[in-house]
């Protein structure tokens, strides 16, 4: 007999994986990428494509897709309400329902999983508004934990429990691992559909990485470079903008490439940076 069930909780799931072990296998199911946006809609129907793929052949897929989608109106509604399924149920009423999501992710989730107290919990909630109000955030973690009233293993641990529940995407520039918790270099929200519920200032050039970052982490190695946004399968250096971006951060570095916004179609090391939503 094969059984398939789902929970509303990635910490409960994740915590839990020991009391099945051998005896079942665990999916994680992100949030839609632009590629199911586009098919949910009704809009296009198109296949994943691998990220080599879309490096190497990057015009030939924007060209093909191009002549049939309108992408521009699509990617800024993707951008605003297009991660989570349940927008379709009321738009009105989809930020509500995602703060909602967020605050039962900290009080009932969180506290399932972790041994934390009431007090952690708010700190929690105040450590999430700190970092919505800078992201993407490059910590300084003492004056962070300062403005917390916490220490380091407490600081991190919450940190680490809300990437894991992809409210927030730790970035770090070595492998990251749950079991020995190092200090990130970037904090993101977990995609851009949370900025524009948490956020009291989109700025436009965080959201370009929020996206680029909440998409590609799926199937893919994301590091922290010593130059550019990403390095992406410790091969592939990215810097991510809008159509007037240049090479000048990143010039003579092999495998370095633009992801650019406002752009249908790119050419040569400059792909549209809604191209790298058709990953998953």
């Amino acid at each position: 007999m094969s059984i398939v069930y789902t929970s509303s909780s990635l910490l409960i799931m994740d915590n839990a994986k020991v009391d099945l072990s051998r005896r079942q296998t665990v999916y994680t199911l992100y949030g839609m990428s632009f590629r199911e946006f586009l098919s949910y809609e009704g809009i296009a129907t198109l296949d994943a494509i691998t990220f080599d793929d879309l490096l190497s052949n990057h015009v030939r897929h924007a060209m093909r897709i191009t002549k049939e989608v309108k992408i521009a109106p699509l990617f800024e509604a993707y951008f605003e309400h297009g991660y989570y399924p349940f927008y379709r149920e009321s738009i009105e009423d989809f930020p509500i329902r995602l703060r909602e999501t967020i605050s039962v992710v900290i009080e009932n989730d969180l506290p399932a999983v972790e041994n934390v107290s009431f007090e952690t919990i708010q700190k929690v909630k105040r450590l999430l508004m700190i970092i919505s109000e800078r992201v993407p955030f490059e910590p300084n973690m003492s004056e962070l934990w300062s403005l917390l009233a916490t220490n380091n293993e407490l600081g991190l641990r919450m940190l680490y429990a809300l990437d894991k529940a992809q409210i927030l995407g730790l970035l770090t520039s070595k492998p990251k691992n749950y079991k020995y918790l190092y200090k990130p270099d970037k904090i993101f929200l977990g995609n851009p559909n949370l900025m524009h519920v948490l956020c009291p200032r989109v700025d436009k050039g965080n959201e370009r990485e929020t996206f680029f970052y909440s998409q590609v982490r799926v199937s893919n190695e994301i590091k922290y470079p010593k130059k550019g946004d990403f390095y992406v399968n410790d091969k592939y250096l990215f810097e991510a903008g809008g159509r007037r971006k240049t090479f000048e951060q990143i010039k003579d570095i092999p495998n370095s490439f633009l992801a650019v916004d406002d752009t249908e179609v790119g050419h040569d090391s400059r792909i549209p940076l809604w191209m790298f939503g058709l990953l998953y």
